[in-house]
Parts: C-alpha cells; structure tokens; sequence
C-alpha cells in the first residue's frame, strides 16, 4: 500500500521552515512593493499614466486620486485627470458626482463603461503639440463654463498633462481671467513641459490675445504692399 501523505504537523521540521521563510518572504516584499509605489506617488517623480501594478496599489493605499493625476480645477464643477478605468469612473461618480466627460484622447475601451455609469462622453481627438480646431476647442470651452454643481465635467486625457493642461488653460485665462504666465505654471504641476511645444506655445499665445493686439500682430507680419 502506497504510504499516507504526511500532515502539514508531521512534516520535517526544515521543511516547515522552508515554506515558512518563503511566506515570509513574499509578506515582505508586498510590503516593500506597497511602501515604495506610494512613495514614488506621493513624490511624482514619474510622470503619468502608471502601469495597472501601479494602480492597483494605488487603490490599496488610498492614493488612487494621485495615480490618475487628478485634481480639482473648479471645486463641485469641473475636475481634471488622465486617462480613467471603468473602477476609477465609478469612483469619480461616487465621490464627486461627475456625470459628463471630456476625452480628448480619441477612442477609448472605457467609453461603455461610462455610459453603463449614466455618463454623457464628449469625444475628441487632440493632439499634444499643437491646438485642436478651433471649433473644437471653444464647444469644450463652452462646456467647462456650463459646468456647475449640478453637472460637474471631467476633463482628461492620456496623462492629464497636454491635452488637459491646455484646454484648462484656455478656460483658466478666457474664464477666471487668469494670466497666461500662471496658467502655464499651473501646466508645469501636472507633468507639461512648455519648452517641448514650442508651437503649441505660440498657438495658444496668439488664440488668447485680444482682438486689437491680434490684429495688430497680423499688420506687423505682412509685407508692406507694393506702391
């Protein structure tokens, strides 16, 4: 007759030991691995989107705000992050009662699930170096100055950083009249770096100037007409 298998009591004693040590082991390194991810969340010494891994600890830590690089632009009325999940909307909607999204990252797999969630998904296809059309960009103005207590956007993109950072800056100056200088600082906090969009720069500049100046730089750039 084959032999009974031995209780987990009857086993050597170093080989208790062995699974013993590699539980422990595992123990610490998830540990280690959750200490480390907030760390470098809290820190932002990366820029975003992070990996799902990250994410996920993110959630267990109660850092998840973070790891979406979200914030609020308008308290109770418009809000800003990078590119949401199905689990990071049902949050957003828990949490701050956003019921209206502006993509501005083309498609996404979420979009159902947002729509599953009773969310309005306004789609656009931005791009991170230079301004959308013109038509496009003043329909999101628009919508961010509609937004209120009752109808609270969310503004996003792949990492909350370019897409967004402009758009809230278009609203920031046009809206809350805000200097263009601090609207672009507010850009740098949320990973934009200006001197890498030159143009985008430039477009920006040109589409907030007032009319008068406007077409003032225009008279100065033409060619005088030929006598």
């Amino acid at each position: 007759m084959p032999k009974r298998q031995l209780a987990d009591h009857q086993l050597p004693v170093d080989k208790r030991f062995g699974w013993l040590k590699l539980a422990a082991i595992i123990g610490i390194v998830a540990i280690v691995s959750v200490g480390v991810t907030k760390v470098l969340l809290e820190s932002r010494l990366f820029r975003p989107p992070y990996p799902t891994f990250g994410k996920q600890v993110a959630w267990m830590v109660g850092s998840q705000e973070r790891a979406y690089n979200f914030d609020i632009v308008r308290n109770g009325a418009i809000y800003r992050s990078s590119n949401p999940d199905a689990a990071f909307l049902a949050y957003l909607k828990n949490e701050y009662g956003i019921t209206t999204i502006l993509s501005l990252a083309g498609p996404q797999p979420w979009f159902e699930d947002a729509e599953q969630l009773g969310m309005t998904v306004h789609k656009y296809k931005w791009g991170t170096s230079k301004l959308p059309p013109i038509e496009e960009l003043k329909e999101v103005e628009l919508l961010m100055e509609g937004a209120d207590a009752k109808h609270p956007v969310l503004v996003h993109c792949s990492a909350g950083a370019d897409r967004t950072g402009y758009a809230i800056a278009v609203y920031r100056v046009k809206t809350q009249e805000w200097s263009l200088s601090d609207a672009v600082d507010e850009m740098r906090n949320y990973w934009h770096y200006p001197e890498t969009k030159d143009i985008l720069h430039k477009q920006i500049k040109h589409y907030l100037m007032p009319p008068v100046e406007t077409a003032n730089a225009e008279s100065l750039a033409m060619p005088p007409l030929m006598k």
